[in-house]
Formats: structure tokens, C-alpha cells, sequence
């Protein structure tokens, strides 16, 4: 929308999802650790068949589909009796199968801060991995049951992490050089871990990079939001509800907010920020809401756009001046005139 382009010559607070817009949307395993003595052929087994499990998977199980194919070594997946696709809100996606033997067994793959308990031995190992930018899942059997009912994950067993490498974008760094020069604040909300994200922002050398918050601790109230909003740079765990809710606290401080997102779950806070920015690879509903799609999905084209808003905004004002000053010289002039005839 074109003038979108003129609105975000205004903003002074930029909002970023990670996935696709700082990072690729591809990822690579560069790990799988098998937990507490799991067999790891067992692990690659599980790992095939939740990655058939799901007809349209995210970034995430796209890259185990790649490591571990359905029909690699010889080895077909399982049969799939139940699936549950990965939800933002949830953080794990999971999967129940009839195995080759004809036993039965239940899957969930996610967030390990979501799915160990606090204070779990593991989650040590893990933040070693997230502080160096690293995202990590954890693969947990669960008891059959309802996969998607809310205590789905009580009782589950770590079976294995799987680590995976995000692909920085080349341009990123420079593009986040050229808001700071600019003065536009740079926010960094995700859903993914806030140590890891911090880290892939620290790798961009964003500003603030090391405050990091876990948006699971944010406060609820709209004005205690906007100063935690205002204080830190990087923000992990976030729901869909809360990116709406952070868009919203900033606009109760007077800013001006652009969000940038690629995912139905960047929709709520897309559609109330000031202005919208989607990648053409975005999903339907992102790409509707926005009033900016970057066609070519590189969010290294946000400069020029800003540039050439900011080129309208000038061009505006000195026509303005131009026309102020005229006027003003012209009501001297006529002033002028009728005060000498009066004499």
C-alpha cells in the first residue's frame, strides 16, 4: 500500500520475528544427543516418522525430513494413528504410532523449557547450546492419550535433543546498523528460546542484544509491559497474544511501530501495528493483513523503503516551505500596498 511507504519513514520502533526475517527459513541438524541411554538407531526411527507425520511441517521438521528421509537406510517411518501439528502457543508439535513390531508409542518434540520441569539436569546442557545461537528440541515420549489435551505432557520421558542450526541471513547485521544510525529502536520477539535468540542477535551485533527477557516472566499489566518493552532488546518465548500486547504497549508510549512476520502467529500483532511488513513467502494470512510484502524476502530491502519514504517526507516539507513562505511574502506585499494608498 503506498502509503505504507510514507509510514514507515515515521517509525521509531521496529519489531522483529527471528525466523525468516533475521534468520533463513531453513535449518540444519548439526546434532542428535540420544537421552537417558535411548538407542540412537531407535531415535532416527522416531525422528523419520514424525517428520511423515505432518503433511505441511515448519522449519523445524523440515530439516529432520532432510536428515532423516522416510525410505533413508533402508528404513520406512511408522504408521501414524494420531498427529498434532506444532502450535505457538503449545511450543511442541507431536505424534502417536504403530511401530514396525506392532507396539504402540506417543511422541512430543518442542521447547525443552516447556516440556522438562524447572530445574531439570538437562536444561544446563541445553543452555550451553542456546547461548551459542544453537536451537535445541527435545524428543520426549509421553503415555498414549489425547496428544493435545493440556497435561499431555506430564509424565514424559527425554528420549533425545536435537540440535539445529539457524542460518543467519547475510545482509541482517547490516540492515539492523542502518536503523540504529537511523535511531529507530530494534526489537527482537520470537517464540523460540530467549538465550538462543539473544545469541543469533548478538551475532548480528544488534544493540541491547545481551538484555534479553523470557516472555513467560513479562508483566500483564499494559504500562509495566511498555517500560520492559523500552528497557530490553530481545524477547524469547512469546506468544501470539503477547506480540499484539507488545505492539500495543509501545503505541501507549507514543511510538510508532512497524512489525515485521512471516507466520499466522505474527498476524494479531501485524494487524495493529502501525505498519504491517510480511515476506512473499509468508503465509496467506500474514501477506493480507500487512500493507508492505517484500516480494523478494529479504528483509535488507526495509532501507530503501524507509529512505524513500523519508525522500517523500523532505520533498513535502520544503514544497510546503516553499508555499509557506510565498504566502507570507505575498501577505507582507499586499500589506504593504494598501498602507501606501491609505497614505
Amino acid at each position: 500500500e503506498l502509503p505504507a511507504i510514507e509510514g514507515l519513514a515515521r517509525v521509531d520502533v521496529v519489531c522483529l520475528d527471528k525466523t525468516g526475517t533475521l534468520t533463513e527459513g531453513g535449518m540444519d541438524i548439526t546434532e542428535v544427543r540420544p537421552l537417558n541411554g535411548s538407542d540412537e538407531a531407535y531415535v532416527h526411527q522416531v525422528l523419520r516418522s514424525l517428520g511423515s507425520s505432518d503433511p505441511r511441517p515448519n522449519a523445524s521438521l523440515q530439516a529432520i525430513i532432510d536428515a532423516y528421509p522416510a525410505g533413508g537406510d533402508g528404513k520406512a517411518a511408522w504408521t501414524v494413528t494420531e498427529a498434532m501439528p506444532f502450535s505457538s502457543a503449545r511450543k511442541y508439535s507431536g505424534a502417536a504410532f504403530t511401530e514396525t513390531d506392532g507396539t504402540s508409542s506417543a511422541w512430543l518434540l518442542g521447547a525443552p523449557d516447556v516440556l522438562l520441569p524447572e530445574g531439570d539436569p538437562t536444561l544446563g546442557e541445553i543452555d550451553h547450546l542456546n547461548e551459542q545461537g544453537l536451537r535445541v528440541l527435545l524428543l520426549a515420549r509421553v503415555p498414549s492419550g489425547e496428544l493435545d489435551a493440556p497435561d499431555a505432557a506430564e509424565g514424559d520421558v527425554p528420549t533425545a535433543l536435537v540440535v539445529l542450526e539457524q542460518r543467519l541471513r547475510p545482509d541482517a547485521a547490516e540492515t539492523l546498523k542502518y536503523f540504529a544510525q537511523q535511531n529507530v529502536a530494534t526489537k527482537v520477539i520470537s517464540g523460540d528460546n530467549a538465550v538462543s535468540v539473544g545469541a543469533v542477535a548478538g551475532k548480528l551485533g544488534l544493540a541491547g542484544a545481551e538484555n534479553t527477557l523470557d516472555a513467560r516472566r513479562m508483566p500483564t499489566d499494559p504500562d509495566e509491559m511498555a517500560t520492559a518493552m523500552e528497557q530490553n532488546a530481545v524477547f524469547g518465548r512469546v506468544t501470539p497474544q503477547q506480540k499484539q500486547d507488545m505492539v500495543a504497549a509501545l503505541q501507549s508510549r507514543g511510538h510508532t511501530v512497524a512489525m515485521t512476520g512471516d507466520g499466522v502467529n505474527d498476524v494479531l500483532a501485524l494487524k495493529d501495528a502501525d505498519i504491517g511488513v510480511s515476506m512473499g513467502s509468508g503465509s496467506e494470512a500474514t501477506r493480507a493483513v500487512a500493507q508492505i510484502v517484500l516480494l523478494n524476502n529479504s528483509f535488507a530491502t526495509l532501507p530503501s523503503v524507509v529512505a524513500e519514504g523519508r525522500r517523500v517526507i523532505g520533498n513535502i516539507t520544503r514544497v510546503a516551505t516553499l508555499f509557506l513562505t510565498k504566502t507570507v511574502y505575498s501577505v507582507l506585499l499586499a500589506i504593504l500596498v494598501v498602507c501606501s494608498q491609505v497614505e
